[in-house]
């Protein structure tokens, strides 16, 4: 028996008790690790900044989003082809520009292809806000210049969002955790190309930290930007206005949002001529087409069932989403059956952005982690703010 009780005194784990952790507590304090976390998710921010602004990647949606912005200066298809591709060659290393006029046969097609290449902008002119934000900065600085500015700049003000709303609910603890699920849902590539998730996300999380502290009409107006600068945000709007039904919440706003997104929804689509619905899923979940003049598939419920299978084999492939949505829930169910019940707005905004994450791969199976991101780290600072986690080291351990 002394022989047993003093090998254990000897172990890792007896010397860390009785050792190492009265060295460390006066470290391991709340206030410390608060400062720790903020010190470290702001170099985590700042790190991807710079690295966006200095490396940034010449994807395809960049070419289209800067033909859209010069759209607006109303050049014909010729020469809205021969402008953009013009700068895109002038300014991406030339492997990138190989793949991006070579790397398959829509690349090739649409780069040979004036009208072909115009064809598709409908697509890219919907993002509207985006689209201006990137005209007139352009005009400023340059259209690439500006299509790289807006993407680390939007990376940055998301990031520092999350950050902010750390600060306000007193969970800069979690910090780590938080920038965990930002990159592994896509936060990193998301700021190294031209696209305008990040400046969704910065208004869509402003709009949910507001509505959890009962701002209403705040979050709506912000949500409405988030809308405005990608049309399907009209989705969150319409879950907020059901969440405020089911809970009994203030109905006004969330129904004035909505009504007024549906107005401009009408108006943008068909402004753009955007090709609709079913078009737009059978080229982004079907098979892409190398031109969109004349497609107007008719619509196949097969072909609907095929799409969204296809979404989640490759969600659950190439992605990690789902997983982390899963573990989200995961974690919600645990606080409840610890008896840490989501308070009522929060468990209104959970159900709304639950309902948005379904809804969206419903009606627009989209694989990429991008699409859901923004919503998933709503949930955990949500359910983070909830637990208050709090790593510190305030008490010593108990004794045998």
């Amino acid at each position: 028996m002394d022989e047993a009780r003093k090998k254990q005194g000897n172990s890792p784990a007896a010397f860390l008790a009785q050792r190492g952790l009265p060295l460390l507590r006066p470290l391991l304090t709340s206030t410390r690790l608060e400062y720790a976390g903020l010190i470290l998710f702001a170099g985590f921010l700042a790190a991807i900044f710079v690295f966006n602004i200095v490396r940034p990647e010449f994807n395809w949606d960049m070419a289209a989003y800067i033909a859209s912005s010069l759209k607006l200066s109303g050049l014909s298809a010729a020469d809205l082809h021969a402008q953009t591709w013009s700068l895109m060659q002038a300014n991406a290393p030339a492997e990138q520009f190989q793949k991006l006029t070579a790397g398959n046969d829509y690349n090739t097609h649409t780069y040979r292809h004036p009208e072909a290449f115009a064809s598709m902008l409908p697509l890219y002119d919907v993002k509207l806000a985006y689209v201006l934000a990137l005209h007139w900065l352009g005009r400023l600085i340059g259209p690439v210049e500006a299509a790289v500015w807006l993407s680390a700049a939007t990376s940055l003000s998301f990031g520092l969002t999350c950050l902010w709303w750390m600060r306000r609910a007193e969970i800069l603890q979690a910090a780590p955790i938080v920038a965990c699920i930002m990159v592994l849902c896509g936060y990193f590539y998301m700021g190294n190309i031209a696209t305008p998730d990040l400046m969704v996300a910065t208004f869509f999380m402003l709009g949910c930290e507001r509505f959890l502290r009962g701002k209403d009409i705040q979050a709506v107006v912000l949500v409405y930007g988030a809308f405005l600068v990608r049309p399907e945000n009209i989705l969150f709007l319409f879950t907020l206005l059901l969440t405020a039904i089911l809970f009994r919440m203030r109905l006004l706003p969330t129904l004035i949002g909505f009504l007024a997104a549906v107005a401009a929804y009408v108006g943008i689509t068909s402004g753009t001529d955007h090709p609709g619905w079913w078009a737009h899923f059978y080229f982004s979940c079907i098979e892409i087409q190398n031109t969109l003049v004349g497609f107007s598939p008719q619509f196949s419920p097969a072909l609907y069932v095929q799409g969204v299978a296809r979404g989640i084999f490759v969600s659950l492939r190439d992605n990690n989403w789902i997983l982390i949505f899963a573990l989200v829930l995961l974690g919600w169910w645990l606080l409840v059956r610890n008896g840490r019940t989501t308070p009522l707005r929060a468990t209104a905004l959970l159900t709304a952005l639950v309902l948005t994450i379904i809804g969206k791969f419903v009606v627009f199976p989209l694989p990429d982690d991008r699409t859901y991101m923004m919503l998933i780290v709503a949930m955990a600072l949500v359910l983070l703010e909830t637990w208050k986690p709090n790593f510190s080291i305030s008490k010593a351990p108990a004794a045998n």
